[in-house]
């Protein structure tokens, strides 16, 4: 079944990220004051993180039924979310942080709507490899948006788990499970798993995904109409990532070239029973980095696919996706983001009614 031709918007114009590191100094200097209690370690490391956004999407050609189809009405969200934090270091590479989070989202009838403490154990055996406990560090940036949606860090801007981080010259990792988000579902036994996980080797790099929701419940309301009892999608595909500049010195402004294709599945498992729904669905991407400024063109098509948590539209047949996206440093402690995405959906529903 075709419906009209829909043009969706995506636009991120503004996302501020400042961070301050205050440095205070509890133990009394040993020996002589006068001597090395100038380079004495700090025992304690105060941390201040503040991200403002405003995310902003339009759908146009929809009909007021897009909410129950699963692909979401006309969305704006606008705040603040501020983490304050202290940083006590245990051992060499073990660090206990004790904090806590705020979210002020514009247009509530409260200015702090929630306060939830931050509890993190974090293991760092080399530089490269980072074991945390309980409060979990996101955004997850390296997962494809048909497998979490980027725009979670907004409705679940803070999570408790446990995580496995890597990034090395030869492989790169994002592993967590998280079983509590700022923005709770209604399922008490409610978790995720996801995994994020790219092999490299020169300009040629490997993808593989995976994310799991037990018990999901939507989050974001206006994008997400469907529960889950399980919900698991994957992705996988290889990746080229050149830099011209290597090649033509003349063309320092020119950093990146790169292509991507990806295989994604999808196993979902309805709250209410029946038979499980199978879904799968392809993906080109090409991108550029011009001096920072990144265009990109991609083109989806997706038969059955469903994911809980990713971006809701990739259960449409097929579209063109158009973006650009920048970040403007601010000096050492302060970026801006911005970016927007336009997608031409064509076909809302599929003859299989997708």
């Amino acid at each position: 079944m075709f419906q009209p031709t829909s043009l969706t918007w995506r636009a991120l114009p503004l996302i501020v990220v400042w961070t301050l590191l205050a440095l205070f100094d509890t133990l009394p200097a040993s020996g002589d004051s006068t001597g090395d209690s100038a380079s004495a370690p700090h025992t304690l490391d105060l941390h201040v993180e503040t991200t403002t956004f405003l995310l902003n999407l339009e759908k146009q050609g929809l009909e007021d039924n897009t909410f129950t189809n699963g692909l979401g009405r006309d969305t704006t969200l606008m705040g603040n979310l501020l983490n304050v934090y202290v940083r006590k270091r245990l051992l060499s590479s073990v660090d206990l942080d004790l904090g806590v989070f705020a979210n002020m989202p514009y247009g509530h009838d409260t200015e702090v709507s929630q306060v939830r403490p931050i509890v993190r154990l974090q293991y760092r055996p080399t530089e490269e490899i980072k074991a945390l406990l309980g409060t979990l560090s996101v955004p997850h940036r390296d997962f494809h948006d048909a497998v979490f949606d980027n725009a979670n860090r907004f409705v679940r801007p803070l999570e408790q788990g446990a995580q496995v981080l890597v990034n090395s010259r030869y492989y790169r990792q994002d592993l967590f499970i998280n079983w509590e988000q700022a923005f709770r579902g209604s399922a008490t036994n409610r978790y995720d798993v996801g995994y994020a996980g790219q092999l490299r080797a020169g300009p040629f790099r490997f993808n593989g995904q995976a994310h799991w929701v037990h018990n999901g419940q939507a989050l974001l309301k206006l994008d997400r109409s469907f529960n889950t009892a399980d919900n698991l999608v994957t992705a996988l595909g290889p990746e080229l990532v050149v830099e011209p500049s290597t090649y033509f010195p003349a063309l320092t402004w020119w950093r990146q070239a790169g292509i991507r294709a990806t295989y994604l599945t999808s196993l979902n498992e309805p709250l209410a029973g029946g038979p499980a729904i199978r879904g799968r669905g392809y993906e080109l991407s090409v991108w550029m980095d011009f001096s920072g400024w990144r265009p990109s063109v991609s083109f989806w098509k997706g038969r059955h696919f469903l994911s809980q948590q990713g971006d809701p539209e990739y259960a449409a047949s097929n579209f063109p996706e158009f973006g650009l996206a920048k970040i403007i440093p601010l000096g050492e402690s302060a970026s801006i983001e911005f970016g927007v995405q336009a997608r031409r959906i064509r076909a809302f529903f599929t003859e299989d009614g997708i």
